[in-house]
């Protein structure tokens, strides 16, 4: 009889979702919170956030030892490490980047594979025959995360300041623009975003009306849409090009802007015109879902041979 508690993290910029296992895999508690990347709150408060979080979620699975401590994080991987170092109490500790359990649903068990994810933020992922897991992308909304809600937000809101300068045709993207403003007004669509404290924030909210248009063929939508995505499935492309993946190599596709019409059909497009071969699908499950399966596959590349 196996014994030990299993701790899992997914954590982003919007939420933070826990779970704790049995040694047998099965779920005791499960909790989300909110995000804890430390681009956007600070070291200290994501710090702070997960050290209560993960005592809270020890003490919901019974307080028992804990066998090991899985975080895939958004953010600083440097700092992240560092802090999975310093966690006392929590067993075996590995800190690796939210890419991690998106690529385990996508080819599991270790196998090449390659994902591209898009919710609030965007990355690439993929296992080459090396075993070795590689990133791209991840840039965070400032520099520009290809596909993310921030960017399709962004790309929508630029294209509504544009109707109201009269370069595009008034229609239903820039009216909720302008609905979300108090009026059509220039000057007040650009202080929404410029003069707000969070404006990452303001432009992701926006995303889910632009997908919802573009999805219903609105043509400014779609163009905002295909605009976003499209450098991500690029990068996907060159990954896999650098990588040498070849042949019916696993590609997922995850998250909850990619698995969109508007988005799909432009990501698909690109993935298979370079990799007529490769397998398509939307990745199954959430990503605690990944967190879970490597909890219970404890590769050593993540806590070591005696893990195993």
């Amino acid at each position: 009889m196996k014994s030990g508690v299993l701790l899992g993290v997914d954590g982003g910029g919007t939420k933070t979702e826990l779970v704790a296992l049995d040694a047998d895999g099965r779920e005791l508690h499960r909790e989300v919170r909110e995000g804890c990347n430390p681009n956007s709150l600070g070291r200290d408060e994501a710090a702070a956030r997960l050290t209560k979080w993960l005592d809270q979620l020890r003490r919901a699975a019974g307080g028992g030892p804990v066998e090991r401590t899985l975080l895939c994080l958004a953010g600083d991987r440097a700092f992240w490490q560092g802090f999975a170092s310093g966690l006392h109490g929590y067993g075996r500790v590995a800190a690796v980047d939210d890419a991690w359990p998106v690529l385990e649903l996508a080819s599991p068990g270790g196998a090449s594979g390659l994902v591209m994810h898009a919710g609030t933020g965007s990355f690439v992922a993929a296992r080459a025959g090396d075993g070795a897991v590689h990133y791209a992308g991840g840039l965070g909304w400032i520099l520009g995360d290809a596909g993310a809600g921030t960017e399709i937000g962004r790309r929508g809101w630029a294209a509504a300041i544009l109707q109201t300068q009269g370069w595009a045709e008034r229609d239903a993207l820039g009216e909720e623009a302008a609905r979300l403003c108090g009026g059509w007004d220039e000057q007040a669509m650009k202080r929404r975003i410029h003069g707000e404290e969070r404006p990452a924030a303001v432009l992701a909210g926006f995303a889910p009306a632009v997908l919802d248009l573009a999805d219903q063929g609105l043509v400014s939508a779609v163009a905002a849409v295909a605009a976003a995505v499209r450098p991500l499935g690029g990068l996907a492309v060159a990954v896999a090009g650098r990588l040498s993946l070849k042949g019916a190599v696993p590609v997922g596709v995850s998250g909850p802007i990619l698995q969109r019409l508007s988005a799909w059909s432009v990501v698909e497009e690109q993935l298979l015109t370079a990799l007529p071969e490769a397998v398509v699908a939307p990745v199954p499950g959430t990503p605690i879902e990944g967190v879970k399966a490597l909890l219970g596959r404890a590769p050593a590349e993540l806590f070591g041979a005696a893990a195993e």
